[in-house]
């Protein structure tokens, strides 16, 4: 037997598994676990190799270690007699069908190939995942899928798709939350304030805030260049949270003292505070405020400098930056 997926890709030796009710199934290949194995030993291969720009944090073994960890969770939802009953934590609709249309993150590793280029997401994380199938190429041109079942597939998936699996990285299995999110509204946030995501990531709201930056770079012989870079209010603005930074700055978050935390930490040639911030046409959307950072109002002007770092091979270059300068200092004034 022979399926496609929803990416055209064919699955050969399919076996299948049926809910205790005999109305869903669940269809996979029967060389799953060698298969996600064997991806994790060709994904450490090229981390080895340095085939994939941007890939710095992941050890080869780490690869193959979260290979045959996908693998055993494979092992215990198929078989004859699998060891967890994957329907029971199906995220099904109310009729008790699966998601017309979706995919079910199963288990997904922590690391992924890539990373970011020009501010959108390039990588790809090794996942588990049931996906709508198809019984045939003209069915799948057509949109047709399987009735009432789901392949279980496993390959390298987008990472910027933000989906809760079934198992957490300890094994645990749970049932997805489907439940809508009720977003804040657009005029809700503001300035110097923390959200949260439906994720859980955490973000620091800087539209409208205040900030002028000049890299000078100083090459021997040569009259100093700048460039300059300013936050305006065309675009929103917004710092992504961490704990590491809420505990450098202990408390004292002045808008000055965030940006000063950056700039004391800036490491390449040209970089500066607008390396670190997402900026968007459209605004992020937030399920929640988690706290007042700093009040806009009581922020006073700031000037200091950035780190003095080589530039290239051919002098060195440093970042000025002005705090609530106003206009005047935004026109150079």
């Amino acid at each position: 037997m022979k399926l496609y997926d929803e990416m055209g890709r064919a699955h050969d030796g399919i076996l299948e598994l049926k809910s205790p009710d005999g109305a869903l199934r669940i269809l996979y290949p029967a060389d799953i676990r060698e298969k996600i194995t064997e991806i994790g030993q060709q994904l450490a291969e090229h981390v080895r190799a340095g085939s994939y720009e941007g890939e710095t944090n992941t050890k080869p073994d780490t690869w193959i270690s979260e290979g045959a960890r996908l693998a055993g969770i494979a092992g215990k939802v198929t078989g004859t007699d699998p060891e967890i009953d994957l329907f029971r934590y199906l995220p099904l609709t109310k009729a008790g069908r699966f998601p017309k249309g979706r995919s079910v993150l199963v288990a997904s590793t922590k690391c992924s190939t890539g990373g970011q280029y020009d501010g959108y997401v390039t990588a790809q994380r090794l996942q588990l995942k049931l996906v709508p199938c198809y019984p045939d190429t003209r069915e799948w041109l057509a949109g047709n899928t399987v009735p009432d079942a789901m392949l279980l597939s496993a390959g390298l998936f987008d990472a910027a798709k933000k989906q809760a699996a079934i198992f957490d990285y300890d094994g645990n299995a749970s049932k997805p939350d489907t439940t809508p999110a009720k977003y804040l509204k657009d005029s809700e946030v503001k300035q110097g304030w923390i959200y949260e995501e439906k994720s859980g990531t955490k973000y620091l709201c800087l539209t409208g805030a205040d900030i002028l930056c000049t890299t000078y770079v100083y090459q021997d012989g040569e009259k100093p260049r700048d460039y300059e870079s300013r936050l305006g209010d065309d675009r929103h603005a917004y710092l992504r949270w961490s704990a590491a930074l809420e505990s450098r700055l202990a408390g004292n978050e002045s808008l000055a003292n965030i940006i000063a935390d950056f700039a004391a930490r800036e490491k390449d040639s040209i970089e500066d505070i607008f390396n670190h911030l997402s900026l968007r046409e459209n605004p992020r959307k937030f399920v929640k405020a988690v706290r007042k950072a700093y009040d806009p109002k009581d922020q006073a002007r700031a000037e200091f400098d950035g780190r003095r770092k080589n530039y290239y091979d051919r002098g060195t270059s440093m970042t000025h930056y002005v705090i609530n300068g106003g206009e005047a200092a935004r026109e150079g004034g």
